[in-house]
């Protein structure tokens, strides 16, 4: 009697077991797919440095988050992956602009906020000497750029690879601020040569639409949004990224309708609050805390 009713205690308990085991089986299933989407992605984004920031025609410094700012974002590791792929973008604007000798901070900084990350000492220093002497080699200094954010961001572990996930999307909005900035500051009739750069800056805004959904997938994959407890910051970058997809989805159907080269007015209205969404996310993400 014993032994029949130990066994349907097992039966039971295995029984029970059962649908948690599949919810965790369905879980990984998604982890896996979108972790592989999201590490493709990053690494085609490497090897197309020049369409990621968007500097051409012109620089403003203003625009930038001070890199003296630095060790506002060094206490916690989620701040400095937030301003990691803040500083990482105003790093390309600049080396995108030919502002070398400005950049040559932006680096520092990006190399100080790595190491709150986890990211090896050593590989990063050695970069930062080697960018030094190469200020007047724009292709290097292209290179050991494009070095830096594969160590800020690749090269994390398993254990740390949210954080991946945070610098990718902070990188990704400090780019659409820039963007945005210098299209909504052209004049209403602007030059042959500013309208070209006008297309140029609005489609690159537009396609970054897919490289956000990446990474608001992969950032769901990784974290609990119902404990958030044991995911500082998740639902700040949950409800951000969510809510610049909803702007993107209106922006995307007014663009099929466009047939002009010219900036609708509905979709510069869309843009404006595209930029204001952004300026929001943004001022809390380099505010000190």
């Amino acid at each position: 009697m014993r032994k029949i009713f130990a066994l349907l205690s097992l039966v039971s308990l295995l029984l029970s077991c059962q649908p948690k085991q599949e919810k965790k089986s369905q879980a990984s299933v998604v982890y896996n797919a979108e972790r592989e989407i999201f590490y493709n992605y990053l690494t085609n984004r490497m090897a197309t440095f020049d369409q990621l920031a968007p500097g051409l025609m012109s620089f403003k410094a203003t625009l930038l988050n001070n890199p003296e700012r630095v060790f506002d974002y060094m206490n916690q590791d989620v701040k400095a992956a937030a301003n990691v792929g803040i500083y990482m973008a105003d790093l390309y604007y600049c080396i995108l602009s030919n502002e070398n000798k400005v950049s040559e901070n932006y680096f520092k900084a990006v190399v100080e906020l790595s190491k709150v990350l986890g990211v090896e000492k050593n590989p990063v220093n050695d970069l930062l000497v080697r960018y030094n002497k190469n200020l007047e080699n724009h292709d290097s200094i292209k290179s050991i750029a494009t070095q830096l954010l594969k160590h800020s961001t690749l090269d994390l572990g398993t254990e740390q690879e949210r954080l991946a996930g945070i610098v990718m999307s902070t990188y990704q909005i400090e780019n659409l601020y820039l963007a945005l900035s210098i299209l909504l500051a052209y004049p209403e009739n602007p030059s042959p040569a500013e309208l070209q750069t006008q297309q140029l800056l609005q489609t690159q805004i537009l396609a970054q639409r897919r490289g956000i959904e990446i990474i608001y997938n992969f950032l769901r994959s990784v974290s609990d949004p119902l404990d958030p407890q044991q995911n500082p910051n998740y639902p700040f970058y949950d409800n951000a990224l969510r809510e610049l997809i909803g702007i993107y989805q209106s922006l995307n159907t007014e663009k099929q309708q466009e047939t002009t080269t010219v900036i609708s007015s509905n979709t510069k209205l869309m843009l404006i609050d595209l930029k204001d969404k952004v300026t929001e996310i943004r001022s809390k993400i380099v505010i000190k805390q």
